[in-house]
């Protein structure tokens, strides 16, 4: 432990959400989750072909030319490398070598980036293409859907180009994943963390020695959260977040330090040529349903934003404790007052301790979980 941190102070996931981190690791590197983001790639380039077409056919001067087409198309190709390759085993497709080509960009042309950057100059009324580019709508909201179901599954997976930006873990336990890890859709129940595994340790700045999910510690103590590592890669240092009230917007600050990476879980999926069954199961969140578009935004959301949204207390600076906060629909109410749920509209109530919550087994969201509002 650091020795600027007090042990009470930091902040690590209890056990129920060490199972949710590990799941959530797992389902975001599988190849059921990148296949997926395959096809709104796939989808992407269709919607340019008969946009392409369309122009073509009526002699207009799109500003989808054939040759940002023909970008699009190498970088399905890579893309699809990509799956492939991954299906037979091989998690160098997510380190920054590789996933620079077989995962967004080719020939160093970054074709989605400059088309997100031109729909936002779109937005702002710097540049007209209604009239001349056919299905530019549809075009978007294609761009859209493939960039948004590949940043949920790489937020934490995937290296970035950048190597300064390798050398911190991706993943911490902050006040983000203390609101809003219960809101995302898990299996009921949850499977346990490996309790059997072989005792590999690697400290920062050392090869790691294979791809999978590893856990900080210094001597035999956790000082952080689940990560996923990729093999043949420096291990990172880990990141420890810890209460501090004098964070007056967040409650809580962060330091980075040097740890020793225990591995809790070796990913071999997909080298025997088959697909866990678990995989049959996974459920994403991106992109969202419309219905669901104005509430909660994973993984974007500005955490401190959503609870002033919704009349939430911060539990890291009001002194709440988590058993009188949150509730799950089907439980008891552990206390009187106004409580909110992002899985139902308008999805707000008045309930007394002891009352049976609500459940929406039917939401989007996962699990119902309902939020004590301030008085």
């Amino acid at each position: 432990m650091t020795a600027s941190i007090s042990p009470e102070l930091l902040l690590l996931p209890n056990e129920f959400e060490r199972k949710q981190i590990f799941y959530l690791l797992k389902k975001h590197s599988s190849w059921t989750a990148w296949n997926r983001v395959l096809g709104f790639y796939q989808k992407w380039a269709e919607v340019m072909e008969e946009s392409v077409r369309q122009a073509d056919n009526n002699g207009l001067e799109t500003s989808l030319p054939y040759s940002s087409y023909v970008e699009i198309l190498k970088g399905l190709a890579l893309f699809d490398e990509g799956v492939r390759r991954l299906a037979q085993g091989d998690k160098q497709v997510f380190t920054a070598d590789e996933a620079m080509g077989l995962f967004g960009r080719t020939n160093a042309v970054d074709i989605v980036g400059y088309y997100q950057k031109a729909k936002w100059k779109l937005e702002d009324g710097d540049i007209a293409w209604e009239e001349t580019t056919p299905l530019m709508k549809e075009f978007f909201e294609a761009l859209d859907e493939f960039c948004s179901a590949k940043w949920e599954c790489a937020r934490y997976i995937v290296e970035h180009s950048d190597p300064e930006f390798n050398l911190e873990a991706k993943l911490s336990y902050g006040l983000w994943e203390m609101i809003f890890l219960p809101q995302l859709p898990f299996p009921k129940p949850l499977p346990d963390l490996p309790e059997n595994f072989d005792v590999v340790e690697v400290k920062t700045g050392e090869m790691v020695p294979c791809s999978g999910i590893w856990e900080p510690i210094v001597g035999s103590t956790r000082v952080g959260t689940l990560n996923y590592l990729h093999g043949d890669t420096l291990a990172p240092q880990s990141i420890l977040d810890y209460r501090d009230k004098n964070s007056l917007e967040h409650g809580y600050r962060c330091i980075v330090q040097d740890a020793a990476w225990r591995l809790i879980w070796r990913d071999d999926r997909y080298e025997d040529g088959t697909v866990p069954e678990e995989e049959r199961y996974y459920e994403f969140l991106k992109p969202s349903p419309p219905e669901v578009e104005n509430g909660f935004n994973y993984p974007g959301s500005n955490v401190v934003d959503y609870l002033r949204r919704h009349n939430l207390p911060n539990p890291l600076l009001e002194g709440v404790q988590a058993k009188d906060m949150r509730c799950e629909g089907g439980d008891v109410c552990p206390h009187d007052g106004n409580w909110w749920t992002p899985a139902s509209q308008p999805g707000t109530g008045r309930f007394k301790k002891g009352d049976v919550m609500p459940d929406f087994p039917s939401s989007k969201y996962g699990a119902t979980i309902w939020y004590r509002m301030k008085e």
